[in-house]
């Protein structure tokens, strides 16, 4: 007999059965059951909507910051477009969220470590890219600009690597 308890497991009473020369007798213990962890409900304790959320506002002003640098950077594109593909793992990860369903939760938990290293290599560029402007008494415009994108993607990686832990919680 399988019973579904509306909380965070499912619980399973299985009857013990013994024979004898085809003579059957059941025997039911006291108390035996199973416990099953419901993965889903434990993915939703991540908050993974406010997590996906995050995710969208910090790609969105990492390109806005991204799309300023333009005219002092001319290659600031090459740099900008895995922050597109961060955008679209929080668009993802929020409907993973909202939906019960476990494809939608595996496409975001790709897309999340394919984030996740494209925000890695991105920041170590970006981080060398500020040591190479000079001291760092020697403050300008762009440099602050530049410190505000990489605080961004740390951002980034610290909230991919978060969803990345509850999602394979739920996979």
């Amino acid at each position: 007999m399988d019973t579904f308890k509306c909380d965070d497991c499912i619980v399973t009473t299985i009857p013990l059965v013994k024979g004898d020369r085809g003579q059957s007798e059941t025997l039911t213990p006291e108390k035996f059951h199973r416990v099953f962890k419901d993965s889903y409900k434990v993915f939703r304790k991540g908050q993974p909507q406010a997590l996906g959320t995050a995710q969208i506002v910090t790609g969105l002003l990492a390109i806005t910051l991204f799309l300023a640098q333009i005219p002092l950077v001319p290659h600031m594109m090459h740099y900008a477009m895995p922050t597109h593909l961060f955008v679209a793992s929080g668009i993802v990860s929020y409907a993973a969220g909202h939906s019960s369903n476990m494809c939608v939760t595996r496409i975001s938990f790709t897309l999340n470590i394919i984030s996740l290293f494209c925000a890695l290599t991105i920041l170590r560029f970006w981080i060398m890219r500020l040591c190479s402007l000079g001291p760092p008494w020697n403050f300008s415009v762009d440099k602050g600009f530049d410190m505000i994108i990489a605080i961004h993607l740390s951002l980034q990686v610290v909230v991919t690597i978060v969803l990345i832990y509850w999602e394979s919680k739920a996979i």
